[in-house]
Formats: C-alpha cells, structure tokens, sequence
C-alpha cells in the first residue's frame, strides 16, 4: 500500500550521508523531459547559527522508494537552496528547500558549432560521448550536409532535433536518450503492473483515483489521424505533397509550420509528426507509489469501477511522485504516492514499435567536471 516502508536520503559525491536528511521529496518525471527533485530539510533551532548548506551546482545522490526493496538511486545536481525561517512543521527550526535537476545540466551551456554530413541520432551520440555519457538512439535515416548550432545549448540543440525526427530526447543518469516513444515503452514493458479499480472498500487497492479523459476528437479506434503536409521543390518549382493516413473518415490535419523542398525532406518531417503525435487519448490516476511508474512504463488497467473502454494496456507519459517520512510515528504517518498521465494510441493497448530496448547500466562516477557514467555504453537501433 502507499504508506509502506517508506526511505529516502541524501547523499553527496563520495556516498556520505547527509545530515539531517529530508523530511518530505517530491520526484517530478516526465517523457523527453529531464527529472526535477525537491527535497525540505529541518535544521533545528540549535543548528541554526551555522547549519551546513549544500551549494550551487554541488553533486548530489538520492536514494529513494522503499524498503528492503523497491528503491534506486539518482544522480544529479543540486539547483539551488531555498530558504524558509518560518518551518511550519516545527516552530524554531529553519526549512531548507533544495532544487535538484538532473545529470543534464552540464549540457546547458550555449555554444557555437557546425555539425557537417551527420545524421540526428549521430548528433546525439557524439554530444554524450563528449560528456562522458551512455546513450541510447534510434536511428534516423536523413544525413544533414550541415547543420548550425547557433549559440545554442547542446540540451537546446538536441531538443530541436529530437522534435523535427520524431524522437525524444532527454538525460537520466548516466544515460542520454534520442528513441522513438512507441519503442522505449516496449522496451520497458517486460515488467507490467496490472492495476484493479474495483472501488470494494473491503478489499486492498493500489488506485485512488483514476480519470479517462474524454472529448469530441476521440475516434473510434486507435492512430485515427490524417496528417499532410506541402511544399516546394526547390528544383523545378512545383507544387510537393504527401499524406499519412490511417483512415479517410478521420480527422485531418496539415502540416503548416514547415515548408520543405525537397521530398526527402517532406518525407522525414511527415514520418517524424506520425510518430511524435501517435498518442490520440489520456488519462490520468493516483497510484500507490512505487519507482516502476516512470515514464515510458506500460500499465494495465483493469476492474469492474472502469469502463470497458478504458480498460487494458496505458503507457505512463509523466509522473508526479510525493514521500513523507517524519521518522517517528508520534510525529506523522510516511507517505508515497504516484500521481500519473497516461496515453495510449489504440483502443484496448499501446501500439509499440518494437521490444529491442537494452537495460543499460545507470550508475554514475563523479568526474573532475560532473557526473560521468560508470561504464561507457552506446546503443544504436
């Protein structure tokens, strides 16, 4: 259940314990998007006149999920601390609110260069060799004679890659990933949690709450969606088109952002929108905690409180995860929630594209400018 055995601390570069630790963590994921943590601490009021404050930019770890099993450790870097002289849980103490974003940050800094004859998942897996990174692509088929980056930050450049090839882009750990979604989730699907909404209250349930949304968009079955798009050609002037259509009734959308001119391009930006915007229908749910729901991660719902038509296979496109642990029972009840949106493009399952996805090693080793992976991997498919 959401109350059981809850653990999480902090840890600095070497692995040492820091004191005191946290009293509540709030672990923010989303899919193609860097995780973002929050930890409060308590000094207490005879520590206050010199507490020990973690700074800017400083390494950090955090293990967190439950125990003896069901936890993990991240790796990042500590934002920065916000400051609160009145705790609210314990007058006299100071609260500590430290802001920690992941082993992306180093790819922050804007800088100039000109990517000749690559392709966009050669990009990615040359910028995470140079921060000393893992990675993980799906290959893209286009060579660019050249592309410049522009005063732009590697995580700035690769985000405007990842959305013009229909990847997503992101860093976690030790890991720098360029994959197309439908791929990493059946990657990651080899474990799937099945969850009951049954709404007995006699009998034990991991869901709190679960919502399908619902609108006028919503076609009858799954990857109901027109896309288009139009150009041209830059050689003889006419007029290029091309369409994605997965049936004729369904609702049509054209491409009016862009202006190819070639039909290899109008191809590769086509191809690139289908798969980026396959997911048609959501949903959203709060589940007993648990590290497993990243995103990416399938689900299965199921249970007699949920329409037919929301039950089967979801895949988790972000999560919002909420622990307390006072340390003491007479102080407060520990506490580990999940909150998730959900997505899937069919109407009882998530189509994935294929079940290749590798387990790559995520631990890191401070390097003498960050967070390095332990063991270098680079995994193309």
């Amino acid at each position: 259940m959401y109350w059981r055995r809850v653990f999480f601390e902090l840890r600095d570069a070497q692995g040492r314990i820091i004191n005191p630790g946290p009293m509540d963590l709030r672990v923010q994921q989303r899919l193609g998007e860097n995780t973002i943590m929050s930890a409060r601490v308590h000094h207490a009021y005879h520590q206050v006149k010199n507490p020990k404050i973690l700074k800017e930019d400083s390494l950090i770890q955090v293990n967190w999920g439950t125990k003896p099993t069901g936890n993990e450790t991240w790796f990042g870097y500590i934002h920065h601390p916000q400051f609160d002289s009145s705790a609210p849980d314990r007058n006299g103490n100071v609260e500590i609110n430290y802001l920690m974003v992941g082993t992306g940050h180093l790819l922050t800094d804007q800088r100039r260069k000109t990517w000749l004859k690559m392709s966009d998942s050669a990009i990615a897996r040359e910028i995470a060799k140079q921060y000393g990174l893992s990675s993980v692509v799906h290959k893209t088929s286009k060579v660019h004679e050249w592309l410049l980056q522009d005063g732009e930050s590697d995580m700035a450049f690769l985000t405007r890659r990842a959305k013009e090839s229909g990847r997503k882009f992101w860093v976690e750990n030790a890991v720098l990933y360029f994959v197309d979604v439908a791929a990493w989730s059946a990657g990651k699907g080899i474990v799937m949690p099945e969850y009951d909404v049954h709404k007995d209250p006699n009998l034990p349930t991991d869901v709190l709450r679960f919502q399908a949304d619902v609108g006028a968009d919503m076609p009858q079955q799954g990857r109901q969606y027109r896309r288009a798009i139009h150009g041209v050609d830059h050689q003889t002037g006419k007029m290029i088109k091309s369409k994605n259509a997965d049936d004729s009734k369904a609702r049509h959308d054209v491409l009016g952002y862009t202006r190819a001119d070639n039909m290899e391009d109008l191809n590769y930006q086509l191809d690139a929108h289908t798969i980026s915007t396959s997911e048609w229908v959501g949903a959203s749910a709060t589940l007993a905690g648990d590290i497993i729901l990243t995103p990416g991660q399938p689900i299965k719902i199921k249970g007699r409180a949920v329409p037919k038509d929301a039950h089967g296979v979801w895949m988790i496109v972000a999560a919002d995860h909420r622990l307390r642990s006072y340390g003491s029972a007479a102080v407060g009840n520990s506490m580990f929630l999940t909150d998730v949106k959900l997505a899937r493009n069919a109407r009882e399952d998530y189509a994935t594209s294929d079940t290749t996805m590798p387990r790559l090693n995520q631990k890191c080793v401070p390097g003498s400018d960050g967070w390095k992976a332990a063991s270098m991997q680079d995994i193309t498919l």
